[in-house]
């Protein structure tokens, strides 16, 4: 009897180290995707940022980076999903 006692107690152990490693695989993904979101929102956030700047310069700045006011407006315009 002694014997089936222990193997309970060691099937047990099995167990609760699987449930925990599988805890801990769960909130590693979780926190991989949270982190993947994040990042995309920040670049998308970023994106928009910078074509609210393009919007703001002057023709003379925008002839110094080669776009015309055209084209600068066009990308200003974009969604900031595209």
């Amino acid at each position: 009897m002694k014997g089936a006692i222990d193997t309970i107690k060691v099937d047990s152990l099995h167990w609760i180290g699987a449930v925990r490693r599988y805890r801990a695989d769960y909130v590693r993904r979780i926190t991989v995707r949270l982190v993947s979101v994040w990042l995309r929102l920040d670049r998308l956030a970023e994106r928009q940022r910078s074509r609210r700047a393009l919007r703001e310069l002057t023709p003379e700045q925008l002839r110094d980076i080669g776009l015309s006011e055209q084209e600068a407006r066009r990308e200003a315009d974009r969604y900031f999903w595209n």
